[in-house]
């Protein structure tokens, strides 16, 4: 680990070796890593034993090892060896993401052995810096959770609390921001939390049915819908990201949300009754559960 003026680099201590592996190859190496460790240490199949994880092999060799090979990648490969825009961005987004969720769990597993996890809440790691200090070297540079989401991923948009974007635009990174946006990427993040999305790994190939499938989930189980009050309850990540998903009204987050059900789920069909029953559906935000997704 080390520190590169804000960010706690984890594996900036590690030579820096040029590698051929294919840097889509590696993100999914680690991904698929960080859930064999998540697998072998889950408590009741809901809470991470992390004081274990920190203990295991496959976290203290292969992860830390994985990780330094971030060192040695060439993110130009992954826009300069695509045919067109669209592959661009397939590349892109299958690799971040990829990287995204492998440094939140990464990083909560670094803040254990340092003893720096004091309570149950992630908006308290770091004094709520969190997303903003932990991050890769990859290549030529440093990446944090924050720069990753807001940065690559939400094509450099504005973060909903700093009211700023991420780069200017002389930040060589902005090279590698993905050029159209696709807000389903929300539901493919992992932020350590217990109110997030669970982790998936990403290819070329599963991509968009990846995505498909995590906004389909993520929309019917995050949704309530209250009769009485002509409600519709859904996930307070609508209200932060409220302009990625529709225009930033109450109807326009109502129609996405309701037209990403899982088809035929109950949910659905309640929401249709309610649809039927009102010509003027409310839409509230439930509280987010930003706990720790942790063994205490």
């Amino acid at each position: 680990m080390s520190e590169l003026q804000e960010y706690i680099v984890l594996n900036g201590d590690k030579e820096t070796l040029e590698t051929s592996l294919d840097p889509l190859i590696l993100s999914k190496n680690l991904v698929t890593l960080v859930l064999k460790l998540k697998g072998e240490n889950f408590i009741d199949e809901k809470l991470i034993d992390y004081k274990n994880l920190i203990q295991n092999d496959l976290y203290k060799n292969d992860l830390n090892n994985l990780a330094s090979m971030l060192n040695g990648v060439n993110l130009d490969y992954l826009v300069d060896n695509a045919h067109d825009e669209a592959r661009v961005d397939t590349n892109l987004l299958v690799f971040f993401i990829n990287i995204y969720n492998s440094l939140t769990i990464h990083s909560i597993c670094y803040l254990h052995e340092k003893n720096l996890v004091s309570n149950s809440s992630m908006l308290g790691l770091l004094e709520g810096k969190f997303w903003s200090k932990m991050a890769y070297q990859i290549g030529s540079y440093v990446f944090s959770l924050d720069d990753i989401e807001h940065g690559i991923l939400r094509c450099n948009r504005i973060h909903p609390s700093k009211k700023t974007t991420c780069f200017t635009q002389n930040d060589p990174r902005i090279k590698y921001c993905v050029r159209k946006f696709d807000p389903r990427i929300h539901f493919a993040l992992n932020c350590g939390a217990k109110g997030c999305p669970p982790i998936a790994f990403f290819t070329v190939e599963n991509l968009d049915r990846g995505l498909k499938l995590a906004c389909e989930a993520f929309c019917t189980n995050e949704t309530q819908i209250n009769f009485s009050e002509n409600k519709m309850v859904v996930s307070r990540l609508f209200l932060w990201y409220g302009n990625d998903f529709a225009d930033g009204t109450d109807e326009g987050l109502i129609d996405y949300v309701s037209s990403n059900f899982i088809p035929n789920d109950e949910i659905s069909h309640q929401f249709n009754q309610l649809k039927s029953a009102s010509s003027k559906i409310k839409i509230q935000f439930s509280d987010y559960n930003w706990e720790i997704n942790q063994k205490i």
